[in-house]
């Protein structure tokens, strides 16, 4: 029988939803605590029970609209509505979605996915009552070797070949799309084909049910890995972001030995000590130089930086180096341990850049790695500062012997008029003091000037030259690009006026030939 065909017989057997079974998802949602506005009596919507304020005064006076609380009759999280207030945006605010199993024949099983939504329904001269409204959005059939999915048309029920996670609702605007939802009872799936599906382990959370029943109907034996204790790791393989279910594992055996290619002893180890099988089987694949024993000890050291161990090519000397972190551990019991091998990986490479001589063993392996590291940072950052100061010194002759270069072509930007002059600057350091002590960044623009890039130039008062007065950017055509003040401030209207007398003054000069141009 085709698959389509069996999924229209299972829609015509399709159970209906029970009273009992609604009533049993009921008890599962957070209620309302309905009370008067002058806090005379409430109403529990879950028990139904009625407090006064001769009952429980504290209680009653305590409540506050929209706020959550504890009926102190079931014991049960409410929330406290007011019968004055009867929004539309009540009728949302507790809802809560269902998967509800039911047993078929033939080892079938149902499930119905339903939403439910409470509100409070107040009408006038009548106390106010809790409403609830269900909608059953999807069907679910499982017959053990298939699974299919029915969604609601207008005209009925009707198969679809895309079978997904159940969906609750439809995003839009301001409306987040419900991906939550709880089994109203797992009992339902015994003598079902999901029956050894283990659906009931409570380590199997944050996990898409439907997909890993799904893969259940496919491949049974994955239940075997949830018994050993990898329940954890099948709740990633189904997670709702970025899941997939690894290659590694052969699906065609029966003993779980030979699906995660371990042996008895490897196996037994690892659920003794709490190992994750992937993190095993990785561990296993990138330190194949490494006994078992050794590897299960040293598990804590190499899980995540398999990358540093590529760095040495000799196996005999990644395993040197992994005893030699074991015996650090042990010794001064690191409290990160994962971080050894990336410490131990840096702190050579710093030896390198000092020049050590890692041919000698208390180099290579010192007594303790942490000392040694600290050391060695230190004395890198020592000598980067050196290696700083040398390559700035460097760039520094070098833009000044280009500075000198230019300086006798530039001393026709010179220019001076009434109370002002026009100067050019003597030195790289003096256009870096210049930025310093007029708060501003013309020293970022020393070595393009140095390289005639542009030309910086200062503008000073006759009477005191060398007191940082304006600043000025001059293009290598010509154009006056910038000046600016203290803090940046524009020019006053006497300096406005210099620069315009200059702009003209400009224009003779260039009118020429094209002044020095980039270097």
């Amino acid at each position: 029988m085709k698959k389509e065909e069996k999924a229209k017989l299972l829609l015509q057997d399709f159970p209906e939803l029970t009273q009992q079974e609604i009533d049993g998802c009921l008890k599962k949602m957070k209620h309302f605590m309905m009370f008067l506005h002058d806090h005379q009596s409430c109403k529990c919507g879950n028990c139904g029970e009625t407090i006064t304020l001769t009952d429980n005064p504290e209680y009653l006076l305590n409540l506050e609209h929209k706020k959550d609380s504890v009926c102190p009759a079931c014991h049960q999280p409410v929330t406290a509505m007011c019968d004055c207030y009867c929004y539309s945006v009540e009728k949302e605010r507790n809802a809560s979605n269902f998967v509800i199993f039911r047993k078929g024949e033939n080892q079938i099983c149902y499930a119905f996915c339903i939403r439910i939504r409470l509100r409070m329904e107040k009408s006038p001269n009548l106390p106010a009552r809790e409403y609830y409204r269900v909608t059953e959005t999807q069907r679910y059939a499982f017959d053990g070797k298939f699974c299919y999915r029915y969604w609601k048309h207008p005209s009925g029920w009707c198969y679809t070949k895309h079978y997904t996670e159940p969906t609750w609702d439809q995003s839009g605007m301001n409306y987040h799309r419900d991906l939550n939802y709880q089994v109203l009872d797992f009992s339902p799936l015994k003598d079902t084909c999901l029956q050894y599906a283990q659906l009931d382990c409570p380590d199997l959370t944050n996990y898409q049910m439907f997909r890993y029943i799904q893969f259940y109907c496919k491949h049974p034996n994955i239940e075997y890995l949830i018994k050993i204790g990898c329940a954890k790791m099948v709740s990633e393989w189904f997670g709702y972001y970025q899941s997939f279910v690894p290659d590694w594992i052969d699906w065609k055996q029966n003993d779980v030995r030979k699906m995660l290619g371990l042996n008895a002893y490897e196996l037994r180890e690892i659920r003794r000590q709490n190992i994750a099988v992937d993190v095993y089987r990785i561990a296993k694949e990138n330190t194949p130089f490494l006994s078992e024993t050794e590897r299960l000890e040293m598990i804590p050291i190499i899980q995540g930086c398999y990358g540093y161990l590529s760095i040495f090519s000799d196996d005999s000397q990644k395993r040197k180096i992994l005893r030699y972190l074991r015996k650090q551990n042990q010794r001064y019991s690191v409290e990160n341990q994962h971080v050894l091998l990336s410490d131990y990986r840096d702190y050579l490479s710093e030896c390198r850049e000092l020049h050590y001589d890692l041919k000698s063993r208390e180099i290579c392996f010192p007594r303790c790695l942490a000392d040694a590291h600290r050391r060695t940072s230190s004395a890198v950052q020592v000598l980067r500062a050196e290696q700083e100061r040398q390559e700035r010194e460097k760039r520094r002759k070098q833009a000044q012997k280009l500075f000198v270069q230019h300086q006798e072509e530039r001393q026709k930007l010179a220019f001076q008029s009434g109370n002002l002059l026009i100067r050019i600057p003597e030195s790289v350091e003096e256009i870096v003091k210049e930025g310093a002590k007029q708060h501003h960044c013309v020293a970022g623009y020393a070595e393009r000037h140095a390289k005639c890039k542009l030309h910086i130039l200062f503008i000073r008062q006759k009477d005191d030259p060398d007191k940082p007065f304006y600043t000025m950017e001059v293009s290598t055509d010509g154009s006056i690009m910038q000046v600016r003040g203290y803090r940046n401030r524009d020019p006053t209207l006497e300096v406005a006026k210099l620069v315009e007398e200059y702009r003209k003054y400009l224009k003779t000069v260039f009118r020429k030939r094209k002044l020095m141009k980039s270097a």
